[in-house]
């Protein structure tokens, strides 16, 4: 069965959205879907563009990846 986590990244999720968010992930993909805890510690300087003054998506998820280290039946979304 597909895994989906919802990572919330300096981001306190409601529980009203975490509920709506889990159903229709759950729905769509037809895979289990579970929240994970926020991650609130600060992230590496890296991941966020000066310039830009905005997230490095990709470098967000590939930092989270090596992190989790999930298998191939789990797929991460990460909210910030």
């Amino acid at each position: 069965m597909k895994n989906i986590i919802i990572q919330p990244i300096l981001f306190q999720i409601t529980a009203d959205l975490c509920s709506l968010l889990e159903m229709h992930l759950s729905k769509e993909f037809d895979a289990s879907v579970k929240t994970a805890a926020p991650i609130n510690e600060t992230l590496p300087l890296d991941l966020f563009d000066k310039n830009r003054e905005q997230w490095k998506s990709s470098n967000i998820l590939q930092w989270l990846l090596d992190r989790t280290k999930p298998d191939r039946s789990k797929k991460i979304l990460a909210i910030c």
